[in-house]
């Protein structure tokens, strides 16, 4: 059960830093405009990180919960 709970605020914690990153870089897209925030190329690296944290995370959850789920 501990090893559970440990996994799950792991999980957590990397979902929030996830969130917090997605959450500056729509910021800084707003404040700078499109065409400026696409012509930097570091930009969109981060916005892909930050994309695939989200949804590596999405994953295992809704995989854990399945198998919890539907296990016998």
């Amino acid at each position: 059960m501990r090893y559970i709970n440990l996994r799950f605020t792991y999980l957590l914690t990397l979902h929030v830093a996830a969130s917090g990153q997605t959450w500056a870089e729509m910021k800084r897209l707003w404040i700078q405009g499109v065409k400026t925030y696409i012509a930097d190329m570091w930009n969109i690296v981060e916005s892909a990180t930050a994309s695939l944290y989200i949804t590596a995370f999405t994953v295992k959850f809704v995989s854990y919960f399945l198998v919890r789920l539907f296990s016998i």
